[in-house]
């Protein structure tokens, strides 16, 4: 499963199995 949240000025990205 791969989740990208946007927030102000950043990315943050979990990859997870």
């Amino acid at each position: 499963m791969l989740q990208i949240c946007e927030g102000s000025g950043f990315y943050s990205v979990q990859l997870s199995s």
